[in-house]
């Protein structure tokens, strides 16, 4: 395997996803460019589940990179790729796209003006706080796109207050959130919002709760695709410290189901993200040995397809 194909391959994938808010299934490119890393984290010591700053680390040390590596790996992804006619691009650095401290400014540029000539792509996802998210870099990048679809993610991760900024300590307001999704909105682009379930301190059927009331909040306020990120662990984070401790536990597969249950019978858009990540999670949503793998696969094609197949009978459910 060639150096070109080894850095796609450590950089990018190709994934069939379900759209839950277009209704379709879309062949994605997921993106993941080595960033200086998430600002707010070397701040203030970042969110308590997010394990991002351990791949910081590995891959930028957390310095900004020259324009032209984020281009060759953008470049090489779309070379690799293109014969597949992907639909969507998904960008991720582990931070705020828009942060010119962590991804520099040519290249923001660059890549939008890129995509636009990439004709198969109809949209492309963009993460961000709301602090980077203006009105300048939303007409930019919707200007390059030249009619392309522009998403933009954003964790909200609860509409709870308590919850969103002292527990998972997100540093958001809801004001500032409604600010931001109406800009977006304004601007021409679109929101997804990433909500999470099972914060520290929540049992599961409170944690299911909290992600049904956050929804509803998210899509009153303007928000157009909901991703919902399900617990898991990964080391060196405050959420690591209480799984060891024997205080957490991720939330049980048949609560991700109920989830995608009550989004499909209210015809919500919500999409449930993956189990892993870097680094690789010690532990993730699971049931028990016997059932966990069909629910597994159950999830999975939701993901792919959005259609919820028979849900698995076990008697784990009661315990």
């Amino acid at each position: 395997m060639g150096v070109a194909n080894l850095l796609v391959r450590e950089y990018s994938s190709l994934d069939l996803r379900f759209s839950s808010a277009l209704g379709k299934s879309m062949r994605r490119i997921t993106l993941n460019i080595p960033g200086a890393g998430c600002e707010y984290q070397k701040k203030t010591g970042g969110c308590m589940m997010c394990g991002f700053h351990v791949a910081t680390n590995k891959y930028s040390r957390g310095k900004l990179l020259p324009v032209w590596i984020f281009q060759l790996l953008s470049i090489l992804a779309w070379k690799f790729y293109a014969k597949e006619k992907p639909s969507e691009l998904f960008v991720y650095n582990g931070g705020s796209f828009w942060n010119d401290r962590e991804i520099p400014r040519a290249f923001q540029r660059w890549l939008f003006g890129y995509i636009a000539f990439q004709k198969s792509i109809q949209r492309v996802m963009v993460e961000n706080r709301c602090e980077y998210i203006t009105g300048e870099k939303i007409k930019e990048a919707v200007t390059f796109l030249g009619g392309k679809e522009l998403l933009v993610g954003i964790g909200l991760e609860s509409s709870n207050d308590y919850l969103r900024n002292i527990i998972i300590k997100k540093g958001l307001t809801r004001k500032d959130f409604e600010r931001t999704v109406k800009l977006i909105n304004d601007n021409g682009a679109r929101v997804a919002a990433y909500i999470f379930l099972k914060p520290l301190g929540l049992t599961d059927e409170e944690a299911l709760e909290d992600v049904i009331s956050t929804i509803k909040y998210a899509l009153s306020v303007g928000v157009f695709e909901i991703n919902v990120s399900c617990a898991f662990i990964q080391e060196k984070t405050e959420m690591a410290k209480a799984y060891l401790a024997g205080k957490f536990v991720p939330p049980k597969l048949n609560v991700v189901v109920d989830l995608i249950s009550s989004a499909k019978s209210n015809n919500l858009p919500v999409n449930i993200g993956g189990f892993d990540d870097y680094p690789p999670p010690i532990d993730i949503p699971k049931n028990c040995e016997n059932c966990s793998p069909s629910f597994y696969d159950l999830i999975e094609n939701f993901r792919k397809n959005g259609v919820l197949g028979e849900i698995p009978q076990c008697n784990c459910r009661a315990i």
